[in-house]
This record gives structure tokens, sequence and C-alpha cells, in this order.
């Protein structure tokens, strides 16, 4: 589904690998590599010409990360902030600088 319209398009413009970083399995990071196909919008109103397709409940645009590691980063950043939230990821195996942890959420 087209990000801009959002209307369904099966015409595949390429294809790309992508890495996201998952919550850790039994204390080890995770990281994923997706392969991921690059869609035309046909819809002649529509601004885009291209989109990468999103998997629902795990990826988003422009993420590093999937959405539940993204949650996880976002209750330590509240419940600690700065310092003590990257302690704290760090031995979650969720790394995330303080600077980055402050700004994730904000």
């Amino acid at each position: 589904e087209c990000p801009s319209c959002g209307s369904w398009s099966g015409r595949v413009h390429s294809g790309y690998e992508r890495q996201v970083s998952d919550t850790a399995v039994s204390g080890q990071e995770l990281v994923l590599h997706l392969r991921v196909r690059r869609f035309f919008c046909d819809a002649a109103d529509c601004g885009k010409r291209t989109f990468g397709e999103q998997i629902p409940g795990l990826t988003f645009r422009y993420g590093r990360c999937t959405v539940p590691l993204r949650k996880v980063r976002e209750a330590v950043a509240l419940a600690l902030g700065g310092r003590a939230g990257a302690r704290l990821a760090e031995h979650l195996s969720a790394g995330i600088g303080r600077d980055a942890l402050v700004t994730a959420s904000a």
C-alpha cells in the first residue's frame, strides 16, 4: 500500500536488503536481514513514484529497529532517561546511547 495515497500496487520496481535490530533472544542482540521490495505507485494524482513495502507490526518507514524494540527503548527512556536508561538498555541487549535515548522519548 502506498504511504501517500493508500492505493495498492502489484508492480515491483526493485528489491534491496534491509537490516533491522530486534529485541534480544537469550541475552543476545538480534539483527534481522530482510529482503524488501520496492513498488511503483500507479495512481496518477500521487506524488510518489516508488515506495518500499513494510511489515505491519514489525517495521516502519526509515526505522533501523523493529516496533517491539522501539517500544522497549521508549519505555526505558520514559522511566529512566539519559545515562541510567542507557545502562539498563545495554543490560537488556537493546543498546542505545544516552543522547539517542532521550531523543527517542521526545
